[in-house]
């Protein structure tokens, strides 16, 4: 198969979409399927060492709030659209509804091929926090549903992103592909090697990996640690991650007079010190209410290191509460409590690590295994016509262009 990958985020933008398109173009290009990923341009460094291709195009702006993510319009790049147009596809699978999964969908539709969507994001909760208005969020939701309306087949990522597009107004059928990870997705680095790139020392470290950002929840974590704090507990929490918010974070941990006891290390690129990370940490602490999978928390349990997660959220979907992970209300008296519980149950920590690790990666490989089936069957029905949905998305961009 010939298949186009569009995404908004890829190489050296490394969000969850980013890798979970890495690992799509990755994997079915060893399958032996030709594999094109589709996206704004930006500098990925040395490609030669990719096993598929790159066709990216030229971005005129970054978005507001968001610099890291860029957005461009890929008809207007003469460049681009040569290359483009050598390229047939067979079918098109787009993995965010802004330029690139625009482009997607004029692909799709140029070629005649089936195009596939996958929501992976609360769109509404990103739009209201960069224009703080809830009538263009609203707007922006219809549109994301609007869009999604134009696929052939659209998947998510879990159930509980299945209901959040449908809350956007999404009647159509949602089929559940999960994301996922490798079991042991790289070897360790020595707990030696650990220690001395976090300045620790025997301290129990819990961990977080992820954007430093609001929507993270990152801000119900601190007061958890400043709870812990105060009953004299000895700790170590560690943000792996980049993001908008660090400074805001890295101010508040210090208004709280927990500085000591709080590591930001930035980005981690290395997969092997990453990995050890995790498996140094007695607990992952994920209590975002935002996120529409756990890919980190099943990373985490490849390591063997247990996580907590909030009642009723997306991560929570793929826990067993006290079997092989553990659950929180969102306060930071009942996160204080459950990472207290990891502090002084070093049984019950090993017991829901092994668990962990047993029950929650998915290997990526079975994941695109079941895609290309998904795709091949799409193939073979064809495209289906979807004009006065792709009529009623161009009124509603236009619509919110006006505001």
């Amino acid at each position: 198969m010939r298949i186009f990958e569009c995404t908004d985020s890829l190489l050296p933008l490394m969000d969850g979409v980013g890798r979970v398109v890495v690992n799509y173009c990755d994997i079915l290009s060893r399958h032996g399927h030709e594999v094109y990923a589709i996206c704004p341009m930006r500098d990925t460094g040395n490609r030669g060492g990719l096993t598929y291709e790159i066709v990216d195009f030229a971005t005129t702006m970054g978005l507001p709030k968001t610099p890291q993510y860029q957005a461009g319009v890929a008809s207007i790049d003469p460049h681009y659209l040569k290359r483009i147009d050598m390229i047939c596809p067979d079918i098109v699978h787009v993995h965010s509804p802004a330029s690139a999964g625009l482009e997607g969908i004029r692909l799709a539709r140029k070629y005649n091929v089936p195009l596939v969507g996958t929501f992976h994001s609360k769109y509404y909760d990103d739009m209201y926090a960069m224009t703080k208005s809830r009538a263009i969020a609203h707007l922006g939701a219809s549109i994301v549903a609007e869009f999604f309306e134009c696929c052939d087949e659209v998947w998510t990522v879990s159930e509980y992103a299945a209901r959040e597009l449908e809350s956007y107004g999404y009647k159509g059928e949602i089929r559940i592909v999960k994301n996922g990870t490798n079991p042991n997705f790289a070897e360790p680095c020595q707990t030696e090697q650990v220690k001395a790139f976090l300045d620790i020392k025997n301290e129990p470290m819990f961990l977080y990996v992820g954007q430093i950002d609001r929507k993270k929840n990152i801000e119900l974590t601190l007061k958890a640690c400043a709870l812990l704090h105060a009953q004299g507990e000895d700790f170590r929490m560690v943000f792996v991650g980049q993001g908008r918010d660090l400074e805001r974070f890295q101010k508040q941990a210090q208004n709280l007079g927990i500085s000591e006891h709080v590591i930001f290390t930035g980005h981690v690129s290395d997969q092997s010190l990453l990995a050890g990370i995790y498996r140094n940490a007695r607990l992952f602490v994920f209590p975002s209410a935002y996120d529409t999978a756990g890919l980190v928390v099943s990373e985490a349990g490849a390591m063997g290191t247990p996580s907590v997660a909030l009642f009723q959220s997306a991560p929570a979907e793929i826990i067993c509460d006290g079997e092989n992970g553990l659950l929180c209300d969102e306060s930071p008296e009942s996160l204080a409590d459950v990472m207290k519980r990891v502090l002084h149950d070093q049984a019950m920590t090993k017991r829901l690590g092994e668990a962990a690790r047993i029950t929650l990666p998915r290997s990526w490989e079975s994941v695109i295994s079941e895609a290309e089936l998904h795709y091949e069957r799409l193939i073979q029905s064809g495209a289906q016509p979807r004009h006065s949905a792709l009529q009623r998305l161009r009124e509603k961009i236009h619509h919110l262009s006006e505001k």
